[in-house]
């Protein structure tokens, strides 16, 4: 199962601003790696600049999504078929807690950037669930 972190900015200046910040972020996909064993543990970064024409944008520019995710999976058998359901693993969670918390590579980019706000969401995404 994938938990979905999503990172909006509200950025000062101009398009340069703009493309420091979005290299500098879709850098953390090979500079964030575990400890243990060095490998980078997000699995996607997905992003670009807030388009919506709803006016509830709260004056965020610039939207990422990052995905942490381990294919995980458990057969079930119910009325004689095989289902394959995915698993919420430790890992993943573990995974966006390094990241949220201790990363060095992720605390690097969070001094370093130059933002005049921040919103922040995370999820995992389980619905529609099947049965």
């Amino acid at each position: 199962m994938t938990i979905y972190h999503i990172v909006s900015f509200k950025v000062p200046g101009g398009s340069s601003a703009h493309s420091q910040l979005t290299s500098d972020f879709f850098a953390l996909k090979d500079a964030c790696v575990r400890p243990a064993d060095g490998k980078p543990y997000i699995s996607a970064i997905r992003g670009g600049r807030q388009s919506s024409k709803e006016g509830k944008d709260q004056g965020m520019d610039v939207v990422f999504i990052l995905e942490f995710d381990v294919d995980s999976f458990a057969w079930s058998r119910s009325a004689g078929v095989f289902k394959r359901a995915y698993v919420l693993t430790k890992q993943n969670d573990e995974d966006l807690q390094y990241y949220l918390w201790k990363d060095p590579a992720h605390d690097a980019f969070k001094n370093n950037i130059k933002i005049d706000g921040v919103v922040v969401l995370d999820f995992t995404d389980i619905y529609p669930s099947s049965s």
